[in-house]
């Protein structure tokens, strides 16, 4: 008898004494295969018995297994019930599997905040895979996460001391680069050679990286190359497109250049569908190095990586179309290009449109367009636009004129190895007097500049406003409204979000698009903006641009009204009177309407009328409901104005006044209440009159 056979036989030993842990690794090694003839349906039977005894890893096995299918028939929602039983046991694995399900099924559907609780409860239970998402989401500042490169680091250490080789390649990268604790080469390539010993090709291609370049250790560049050659047919596309640029080099000492094994390399990230070695070889194609040239080709690349959202090949292929190199030259297409690329952060393309606003756009709005896109480019360290923003500042064009500033930006230039920016910034030392005071510049300006330079996503939704109304200092323009709302967006303001959205929604300027309108409303929702959540709300209530889901709506609404939105406030209100996602609770309802109404609330008042008027649980009280109907009409909500035409004409809770009515209509009408306008309408169609019939009519 085999060791394993013992194994198995004490495993059954113990199963049938009751062990729910030998049960349930029995079940698992007959599931499996592992010393038994596969048998997925007993395997099954025995981790069901050992989940229903409440033994948490054989439900959450369990719960896995009927998520995914495997052998059985896919249960998505035993499966839930499952994994969620041995979450509630708190068993780490399942708690961030739970975690993982929000996650997986789609955040229009999920409660970010949960997922982030899920994931945190896991990691600190020591689950490795939460523990290395959760760093991850500190590292990137993403769904809920703030970038805290210090948290990130003590979850990727924890990751790694439990033996995960990924986490130990990214504490090495954190050591090597400094992110989160200080630059250390010694411990960074050791924790690079640990994950190598794991087999861990990321790691070995950085501890290579160090090898080659000669950084912290003694360069050795063939053994460099051969290590990054190991982790390449590994798969790595790191390796891959290095490669492709070590061999196209003339910078090595001991590795010798050939093209042709440039194109070898990169034709291997190609058929991974990687965009910097589809622009690697593009090039070779340009020049005809190692390959037949071939302009066609080399376009064909460029414009595949576009399209798969590289800003370089982007603003590349926008290059080609300006100059008509490999194709028909057309300014058009190649502006739109630019335009892409640096939405997508390209900052040669923000500089090169920041040119042609200055130099060929008439339009009134072109100089704060120009003076926009070299800021954003010399802040991404374009050293181009250091110097046009320095000449700008020290001859006073598009600007107040300071020979501060532009002493700045010639210094940044120059800081960065720029001869021009340093023989500008010595001639105007030399030249300038540091005591002379200069002009200041308008408040418009600082506003720009500081929205710019200051990753200010408030200044930006404001100059955004700006432009979308139209002032004394800006002219009325959506293309320039949307560009400073992106940036706020860029810069975390969810204000801005939520008016793209509404001009997706009205069709203003852009075309009218639900589906963009809810992407941009949830954006700005994640992000914390009450007017968003309750937009998304309604949609989700109503079931415009998404599936209808009350549940949902519900969600968004209390989340809206619980930061004093009155909108919000107003459409928890209806969910509790209606019982929209929630039982219906009126007394819920009404504590609501009431925020609201404090909050400055027309509608809420109007609501409570509706409440008095018509709930059993205040015995529909016409005298209260007249008189919140009342306060509503008098605040200007045209609703409550047609409806208290109806009371005055019905004589509900008021003597009825025919006089009374036909004021409180005509207040509505010209408001726009479309009732209102039926009301009038339907009376001047009664009359005699025909000139009174032909008004009602229209």
């Amino acid at each position: 008898m085999t060791i394993e056979d013992k194994s198995n036989d004490y495993l059954r030993m113990m199963a049938n004494r009751g062990d729910l842990e030998a049960k349930f690794e029995l079940g698992k090694r007959i599931y499996d295969g592992i010393g038994f003839e596969p048998n997925t349906r007993e395997g099954i039977r025995i981790i069901r018995e050992a989940a229903e005894s409440g033994y948490a890893p054989a439900q959450n096995y369990l719960g896995a297994i009927l998520m995914n299918g495997e052998n059985i028939a896919e249960d998505k929602v035993m499966g839930k019930e499952w994994i969620s039983k041995a979450a509630e046991q708190g068993f780490p694995k399942a708690i961030s599997n739970v975690a993982s399900i929000i996650k997986d099924s789609g955040w229009a559907d999920s409660d970010e905040h949960t997922y982030v609780e899920l994931l945190k409860e896991s990691a600190e239970k020591g689950y490795p895979e939460a523990q290395f998402n959760l760093a991850l989401r500190y590292y990137n500042g993403t769904n809920g996460f703030p970038v805290d490169n210090i948290k990130a680091f003590e979850w990727f250490m924890k990751c790694a001391e439990q033996g995960d080789p990924h986490a130990m390649t990214w504490v090495g990268f954190m050591y090597d680069y400094g992110h989160g604790v200080p630059i250390d080469d010694k411990k960074a390539m050791d924790w690079y050679l640990k994950a190598e010993d794991k087999g861990d090709y990321e790691a070995k291609y950085r501890r290579a990286m160090h090898y080659l370049r000669g950084w912290g250790v003694d360069k050795s560049e063939k053994w460099a190359v051969e290590r990054i050659k190991d982790s390449a047919r590994a798969g790595n596309l790191k390796a891959i497109r290095e490669l492709g640029a070590i061999y196209s080099s003339k910078d090595y000492e001991t590795i010798e250049r050939s093209y042709e094994e440039s194109a070898f390399w990169y034709r291997q990230g190609v058929y991974q569908n990687d965009a910097p070695s589809m622009i690697g070889l593009a090039k070779l194609y340009e020049s005809g190095d190692g390959v037949e040239q071939s302009y066609q080709k080399a376009i064909g690349l460029y414009r595949t990586a576009s399209e798969q959202g590289s800003a370089k090949a982007t603003f590349i292929l926008a290059t080609k179309y300006e100059d008509g190199i490999g194709l028909e030259k057309d300014m058009a297409v190649a502006l739109d290009l630019y335009k892409k690329a640096a939405g997508m952060g390209n900052e040669h393309a923000m500089r090169r449109l920041g040119d042609w606003y200055l130099y060929n756009d008439e339009s009134e709005v072109a100089k704060d367009r120009a003076l926009m896109m070299y800021r954003k480019a010399a802040n991404k360290g374009c050293i181009g636009a250091e110097i046009d923003l320095g000449r700008i500042y020290e001859n006073g064009v598009l600007v107040t004129r300071s020979i501060k500033k532009a002493l700045r930006y010639y210094y940044d230039a120059a800081n960065e190895g720029d001869d021009v920016g340093l023989s500008n910034y010595k001639r105007l030392m030399n030249l300038s007097d540091p005591m002379e005071k200069e002009e200041e510049e308008t408040p418009l300006e600082r506003s720009m500049r500081i929205a710019i330079d200051c990753d200010d996503g408030k200044e930006c939704e404001l100059i955004g406003d700006k432009y979308y109304r139209g002032d004394s200092e800006l002219p009325q323009n959506y293309e320039c409204a949307v560009e400073w709302y992106e940036e706020a967006i860029a810069n975390g303001n969810g204000l801005a979000a939520t008016n793209i959205g509404w001009m997706y929604q009205t069709g203003t300027w852009f075309e009218k698009n639900i589906d963009k309108a809810v992407e941009y409303y949830r954006k700005a929702a994640k992000a914390g903006e009450p007017v968003a959540q309750r937009n998304l709300a309604d949609m989700y209530l109503r079931g415009i641009g998404v599936k209808r889901n009350p549940e949902m709506g519900f969600k968004w609404a209390r989340r809206s009204a619980e930061q004093d939105y009155q909108d919000g406030q107003v459409v928890l209100g209806e969910c509790y009177e209606m019982g929209y996602g929630v039982p219906e609770d009126r007394e819920a309802a009404m504590k609501w309407y009431l925020r609201a109404s404090d909050n400055g609330s027309s509608k809420a008042e109007y609501c409570m009328s509706r409440l008095y008027s018509r709930s059993p649980e205040f015995h529909g009280d016409d005298i209260r409901a007249f008189s919140w109907c009342m306060m509503s009409a008098l605040h200007g909500y045209g609703p409550a104005q047609c409806t208290l035409g109806r009371l005055y004409r019905d004589g509900k809770g008021i003597e009825p006044s025919e006089e009374e009515s036909k004021k409180w209509f005509t207040k509505s009408c010209e408001s726009g209440n479309e009732n209102a306008m039926y009301e009038i309408g339907s009376d001047l169609l009664a009359s005699d009159d025909p000139a009174d019939c032909k008004r009602g009519f229209d």
